[in-house]
């Protein structure tokens, strides 16, 4: 009824966003009389990257693993290792590492050496934190992208949205071999609403929405998502691709 429920002002400094952040999940849980389990609890709690400097090289290293050139994932690459220098071994810096590794090898820019690094990296993620979304994740995509194993792709995503429902690369990376491989359109329809739902601003929802349309057979439908994917990045060899 557009009451309103909860406002609060915080201060700080950058160095003590997490605690903001912890502090605002737990006052909104409040003010919505939730009652929270105590693993969900422990969740918000969570910490993947306790250091903020070391949180940023994540990030930016995350945007430059998307574009599809060799310079932007060396690029990550600079990024990530600043970050393990910063903090030593880390299972989201070890992820994002297999990530780069296995892009590397999506694009042509390496192939079995940056197979083999991309599942070490994500191995070494896993070693540290068995439920590392973004480790499963990694581990999906290059057995099936790489290994031709859709069942491991599949099983691995599954157990990246069983720990981290809101994960939208999961999602839509889920979504991917159901459309393009299996032809199970119905299966993806939901995840691609979901990934939309949680992350409206991500470019990937127009390419997966341009690959559902188009393997549907909606040619003229396809080509405005792809289009918008083009025109938010258009030095990007997939956007061209697909646009």
């Amino acid at each position: 009824n557009d009451a309103h429920l909860w406002a609060e002002k915080y201060s700080g400094t950058l160095d003590d966003i997490f605690d903001v952040q912890e502090k605002v999940s737990r006052s909104i849980t409040a003010a919505l009389k939730l009652k929270l389990t105590p693993e969900e609890s422990q969740k918000i709690a969570e910490r993947p990257i306790d250091n903020v400097a070391a949180y940023q090289c994540y990030l930016r290293a995350n945007v430059e693993i998307w574009r599809f050139t060799e310079s932007s994932l060396n690029s990550a690459l600079v990024h990530l290792q600043q970050g393990l220098d910063m903090l030593g071994a880390n299972a989201l810096l070890y992820s994002a590492m297999a990530s780069v590794y296995f892009q590397l090898a999506n694009i042509g820019a390496g192939q079995e050496d940056c197979i083999a690094k991309a599942e070490e990296y994500a191995q070494r993620a896993l070693a540290l934190d068995p439920d590392s979304p973004q480790g499963h994740f990694v581990m999906g995509v290059i057995a099936g992208a790489f290994r031709g194993d859709l069942h491991e792709w599949i099983r691995r995503l599954k157990a990246a949205l069983a720990i981290s429902p809101n994960f939208v690369d999961a999602l839509g990376f889920l979504a991917g071999p159901y459309i393009v491989s299996v032809g199970k359109l119905a299966a993806a329809e939901p995840l691609l609403q979901r990934m939309k739902q949680i992350d409206p601003l991500n470019p990937w929802n127009h390419v997966f929405l341009g690959l559902f349309l188009r393997y549907d057979g909606q040619y003229a439908a396809s080509l405005d998502p792809f289009r918008r994917y083009y025109e938010a990045d258009q030095d990007n060899p997939y956007a061209q691709f697909s646009y």
